[in-house]
Protein backbone atom coordinates (compact mmCIF):
# COMPACT_ATOMS: atom_id res chain seq x y z
CA UNK A 1 0.00 0.00 0.00
CA UNK A 2 1.19 3.43 -0.79
CA UNK A 3 0.24 7.65 -0.65
CA UNK A 4 1.55 9.93 -2.78
CA UNK A 5 0.62 13.49 -3.00
CA UNK A 6 1.60 14.89 -6.25
CA UNK A 7 3.60 17.84 -6.26
CA UNK A 8 2.40 20.82 -4.18
CA UNK A 9 -1.50 20.48 -5.40
CA UNK A 10 -4.43 18.95 -3.92
CA UNK A 11 -3.93 16.05 -6.14
CA UNK A 12 -3.27 12.15 -4.11
CA UNK A 13 -2.55 9.29 -5.70
CA UNK A 14 -2.77 5.55 -4.02
CA UNK A 15 -2.10 2.39 -4.85
CA UNK A 16 -3.17 -1.40 -3.30
CA UNK A 17 -1.44 -4.54 -4.68
CA UNK A 18 -1.83 -7.83 -3.04
CA UNK A 19 -0.76 -11.37 -4.58
CA UNK A 20 -1.50 -14.41 -2.65
CA UNK A 21 -1.99 -17.82 -2.82
CA UNK A 22 -4.50 -19.98 -1.26
CA UNK A 23 -4.63 -23.81 -1.23
CA UNK A 24 -8.65 -24.58 -2.77
CA UNK A 25 -8.10 -21.23 -5.29
CA UNK A 26 -4.71 -20.99 -5.99
CA UNK A 27 -2.44 -17.92 -7.05
CA UNK A 28 -3.96 -14.58 -7.75
CA UNK A 29 -2.90 -11.30 -8.22
CA UNK A 30 -4.90 -7.75 -7.24
CA UNK A 31 -3.84 -4.06 -7.85
CA UNK A 32 -6.13 -0.91 -6.82
CA UNK A 33 -4.90 2.71 -8.24
CA UNK A 34 -7.07 5.45 -6.93
CA UNK A 35 -6.26 9.39 -7.76
CA UNK A 36 -8.27 11.82 -5.77
CA UNK A 37 -8.50 15.42 -4.33
CA UNK A 38 -10.81 17.40 -2.32
CA UNK A 39 -13.31 19.39 -4.19
CA UNK A 40 -14.39 21.46 -1.02
CA UNK A 41 -14.77 20.91 2.80
CA UNK A 42 -17.73 18.54 2.33
CA UNK A 43 -16.80 16.52 -1.03
CA UNK A 44 -14.26 14.61 -2.70
CA UNK A 45 -13.55 13.36 -6.39
CA UNK A 46 -11.91 9.90 -6.58
CA UNK A 47 -10.58 7.71 -9.79
CA UNK A 48 -10.43 4.37 -8.86
CA UNK A 49 -8.69 1.26 -11.64
CA UNK A 50 -8.60 -2.20 -10.23
CA UNK A 51 -7.34 -5.30 -11.93
CA UNK A 52 -7.44 -8.31 -11.17
CA UNK A 53 -6.42 -12.14 -12.14
CA UNK A 54 -7.40 -15.43 -10.41
CA UNK A 55 -5.60 -18.71 -11.40
CA UNK A 56 -8.57 -20.70 -11.22
CA UNK A 57 -10.60 -18.68 -14.00
CA UNK A 58 -7.14 -17.56 -15.76
CA UNK A 59 -8.94 -14.23 -16.81
CA UNK A 60 -8.17 -10.47 -15.85
CA UNK A 61 -11.34 -8.43 -14.57
CA UNK A 62 -11.25 -5.21 -14.41
CA UNK A 63 -12.57 -1.80 -13.25
CA UNK A 64 -12.60 1.70 -13.59
CA UNK A 65 -14.69 4.48 -11.79
CA UNK A 66 -15.29 8.36 -10.85
CA UNK A 67 -16.96 8.93 -7.94
CA UNK A 68 -17.94 11.83 -5.65
CA UNK A 69 -17.93 11.53 -2.22
CA UNK A 70 -20.10 14.06 -0.17
CA UNK A 71 -20.02 13.98 3.95
CA UNK A 72 -23.67 15.11 4.38
CA UNK A 73 -23.85 15.70 8.11
CA UNK A 74 -21.60 13.81 11.32
CA UNK A 75 -23.41 10.16 10.78
CA UNK A 76 -24.29 10.24 7.64
CA UNK A 77 -22.36 10.48 3.77
CA UNK A 78 -23.50 9.47 0.14
CA UNK A 79 -21.13 8.32 -2.77
CA UNK A 80 -21.79 9.07 -6.20
CA UNK A 81 -20.52 6.62 -8.81
CA UNK A 82 -20.45 5.39 -12.50
CA UNK A 83 -18.31 2.27 -12.90
CA UNK A 84 -17.56 -0.03 -15.84
CA UNK A 85 -16.67 -3.91 -15.32
CA UNK A 86 -14.89 -6.23 -17.49
CA UNK A 87 -12.79 -9.20 -18.36
CA UNK A 88 -10.16 -10.33 -20.86
CA UNK A 89 -9.75 -13.88 -21.84
CA UNK A 90 -7.45 -12.64 -24.81
CA UNK A 91 -9.53 -10.00 -26.36
CA UNK A 92 -10.93 -7.10 -23.80
CA UNK A 93 -14.52 -6.65 -23.14
CA UNK A 94 -17.63 -4.40 -21.03
CA UNK A 95 -19.73 -6.70 -19.65
CA UNK A 96 -21.40 -4.27 -17.36
CA UNK A 97 -21.71 -0.02 -16.96
CA UNK A 98 -23.35 0.83 -13.85
CA UNK A 99 -24.04 4.00 -11.98
CA UNK A 100 -25.09 4.22 -7.90
CA UNK A 101 -25.72 6.15 -5.14
CA UNK A 102 -24.99 4.82 -1.79
CA UNK A 103 -26.22 6.44 1.29
CA UNK A 104 -24.40 5.37 4.20
CA UNK A 105 -25.84 6.37 7.57
CA UNK A 106 -24.04 5.87 11.02
CA UNK A 107 -26.65 4.09 13.39
CA UNK A 108 -24.97 3.67 16.70
CA UNK A 109 -21.47 4.97 17.79
CA UNK A 110 -19.83 4.02 14.72
CA UNK A 111 -20.70 0.65 15.62
CA UNK A 112 -23.75 -0.33 13.65
CA UNK A 113 -24.15 1.45 10.09
CA UNK A 114 -26.76 1.12 7.70
CA UNK A 115 -26.20 1.31 3.25
CA UNK A 116 -28.88 1.92 1.29
CA UNK A 117 -27.89 1.60 -2.45
CA UNK A 118 -29.79 2.25 -5.58
CA UNK A 119 -28.26 1.31 -8.85
CA UNK A 120 -28.81 1.50 -12.58
CA UNK A 121 -27.42 -1.16 -14.47
CA UNK A 122 -26.76 -1.73 -18.35
CA UNK A 123 -25.35 -5.46 -18.41
CA UNK A 124 -23.86 -7.71 -21.36
CA UNK A 125 -26.04 -10.29 -20.85
CA UNK A 126 -29.39 -7.91 -21.31
CA UNK A 127 -27.49 -6.82 -24.07
CA UNK A 128 -27.08 -3.36 -22.12
CA UNK A 129 -30.54 -2.61 -21.51
CA UNK A 130 -31.03 -1.16 -18.34
CA UNK A 131 -31.64 -2.97 -14.90
CA UNK A 132 -32.44 -2.06 -11.62
CA UNK A 133 -31.67 -2.83 -8.32
CA UNK A 134 -31.39 -1.54 -5.06
CA UNK A 135 -29.33 -2.65 -1.97
CA UNK A 136 -29.82 -2.43 1.80
CA UNK A 137 -27.03 -3.37 4.09
CA UNK A 138 -26.37 -3.64 7.38
CA UNK A 139 -23.03 -3.66 8.82
CA UNK A 140 -21.33 -4.04 12.42
CA UNK A 141 -17.86 -3.27 13.36
CA UNK A 142 -16.85 -5.19 16.32
CA UNK A 143 -13.31 -3.51 17.58
CA UNK A 144 -11.86 -2.92 20.87
CA UNK A 145 -8.62 -1.31 21.83
CA UNK A 146 -5.58 -3.40 22.36
CA UNK A 147 -2.71 -2.36 25.03
CA UNK A 148 -0.41 -4.25 26.19
CA UNK A 149 -0.20 -4.65 29.83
Amino acid sequence: ERLWQLGDGPWQLSSYNRASWFEDDGYSARTQWDLGRPLDSSRHLRFISQLQWQEEYDTLEFSQGAQINEVLGPRSAIRYAGVLVGDSASTPRVNDYYLLADYRRDLHRQMLFVDIVPELHFPREADFQPRWAISLRIEMLFRANLLKR
